[in-house]
């Protein structure tokens, strides 16, 4: 019969273990997950950080286009006068043909840059949307990890609790 006490003895150890075990399991599984998640949310961050950046680069570019369109328009119209000018024609009908093929020239750069900077707002906006819901996911497959680690915690507790249940239906015995 001592050996069979042993064996029982054995079992209920065996569960503690296996309750200690699937504790510690779920604990590190689910600091793991969060710390995956911190660095997915990070990661998320600083492209959310570079596409500030590359907005900034666009505008900037867009204001420097919109500039060298007034002056092109500028330089066309002077040497428009100039030629104009010249040939004695400055105070003719052809002058202000070319001043007003100059300006419509010239808004129609205009709407091109203020288009394609509407374009890239746009798309940086979808961008930023998408890093939104890049941290969203993380935060999401952060709670399912630690879900499943607390779920498979509970899972092992069960079944180390029946291990236990039957050695101390056996502590009778081993008082004897």
């Amino acid at each position: 019969m001592a050996a069979w006490d042993a064996q029982s003895t054995g079992s209920g150890l065996g569960a503690l273990m296996g309750i200690a075990g699937g504790i510690e399991g779920a604990i590190t599984g689910s600091s793991d997950a969060k710390d995956i998640s911190n660095i997915q949310q990070q990661m998320a961050q600083t492209e959310m950080q570079e596409n500030a950046v590359r907005r900034t680069a666009m505008e900037v570019t867009s204001r420097r286009q919109q500039t060298q369109n007034i002056r092109q328009s500028q330089m066309a119209r002077s040497m428009a006068l100039t030629n104009a000018t010249g040939s004695g024609a400055q105070f003719g009908s052809g002058l202000q043909g070319g001043y007003g093929s100059i300006s419509g020239q010239s808004n129609t750069n205009a709407q091109g840059i203020g288009q394609n900077l509407a374009f890239g707002e746009q798309m940086f906006h979808l961008t930023d949307q998408m890093d939104e819901l890049k941290m969203g996911l993380s935060r999401a497959q952060s709670d399912a990890a630690g879900d499943s680690a607390f779920s498979k915690m509970l899972g092992g507790i069960g079944g180390s609790l029946g291990d236990l249940g039957k050695l101390s239906s056996l502590l009778p015995l081993l008082a004897v």
